[in-house]
């Protein structure tokens, strides 16, 4: 596995179907924090997809380049997509085998969307979910300590 820095890699999450504006404008702006704060990777879901299967295998092949993965999941984010259970059950092994770091950090009306998940995924720990809401901001997610 990759070391040094702040070697991880964040994927953005919004919904990027149709015209949503807000959901754009919300992901730009924090991708763009994220790059000149962290000198992070960042991408969002829109440019690796199509959903799904393109989205693990971006993240698979970042497993020996990255440290860590941040997946964030906007305010705008879209109710479906490659986001379930089956796929994070799938990452979560991945991560696993790896002894890679995964943060999944998502904001406000997608608690709901977390919280199965956070109940059905066992080798994952608390830690590994993030509400920036409660962490006012992303400063502090950027400067999380890898272990």
């Amino acid at each position: 596995m990759a070391s040094g820095g702040n070697n991880a890699k964040a994927i953005i999450f919004y919904d990027s179907e149709g015209a949503n504006e807000a959901s754009k404008t919300e992901a730009d702006k924090l991708r763009f924090f994220i790059e000149k704060n962290g000198g992070y990777t960042c991408q969002t879901d829109h440019e690796i997809r199509i959903p799904g299967t393109e989205v693990m295998n971006n993240i698979h092949h970042s497993i020996n380049r990255y440290d860590r993965i941040i997946i964030l999941i906007t305010n705008q984010s879209a109710s479906k997509g490659w986001f379930t259970f089956a796929v994070l059950s799938a990452l979560e092994n991945i991560i696993v085998e790896n002894h890679m770091r995964l943060l999944v950090a998502y904001k406000g009306n997608r608690r709901e969307d977390v919280g199965f998940l956070k109940t059905g995924l066992l080798s994952l720990t608390p830690k590994t979910f993030v509400d920036l809401t409660e962490w006012q901001g992303y400063e502090r997610l950027l400067k999380q300590p890898k272990s």
